[in-house]
């Protein structure tokens, strides 16, 4: 096919890129459609996981350079403490606060030491989320993701704007800062 439309000498576009994954397995053993082994579409809608659960999974464990699992525990746990309870609890947190403690309006910020080394730490994560994009490493890819709300849970956590908002118009500054 490719060499068709060069031959056309017409101006389509030609593919760049290729990406291709190794084999996802299912539980002990290989998928079959023919033998009812594996979770298929019509499964996985019947299941009432809503399809963003599974798409986040099966991006988790893609299998980009060996094979990979997929596991029902396995997806369960990866949903509970990857997309709940880091990135959810993340996106959740900081805009309940800012809803909460600032009508919804980031305030101004006055970085300290350690929140110029948290953004040092995001800005890695985000050139290495694209670096993994540019090359078709989505699973790579999302563990930046990932790592980047584990970073801004940590930094939460250790500064507790919810205590700062308590204080001197300086701590609520403070708090608006993280």
């Amino acid at each position: 096919f490719p060499s068709s439309l060069l031959g056309a000498e017409d101006n389509y576009t030609l593919l760049n890129h290729m990406s291709s994954t190794e084999y996802l397995n299912y539980e002990e053993g290989k998928f079959s459609k023919s033998r009812g082994v594996g979770v298929f579409g019509d499964n996985a809608k019947d299941s009432n996981i809503p399809a963003d659960i599974f798409r986040f999974y099966l991006l988790y464990i893609r299998p980009e350079s060996q094979d990979s699992v997929f596991s029902w525990a396995d997806l369960t746990s990866k949903h509970n403490n990857e997309l709940l309870n880091n990135l959810g609890n993340f996106i959740n947190r900081v805009l309940m606060f800012i809803k909460n403690s600032f009508q919804g309006v980031v305030p101004a910020m006055s970085l300290h030491h350690n929140d110029k080394k948290l953004i040092a730490a995001i800005t890695r994560e985000l050139k290495g989320y694209v670096a993994c994009l540019e090359k078709q490493r989505l699973r790579d890819g999302l563990r930046h993701i990932l790592n980047i709300s584990r970073l801004g849970n940590g930094h939460i956590q250790a500064n507790q704007p919810w205590v700062l908002m308590k204080g001197t118009p300086a701590d609520v500054a403070r708090a608006g800062s993280l």
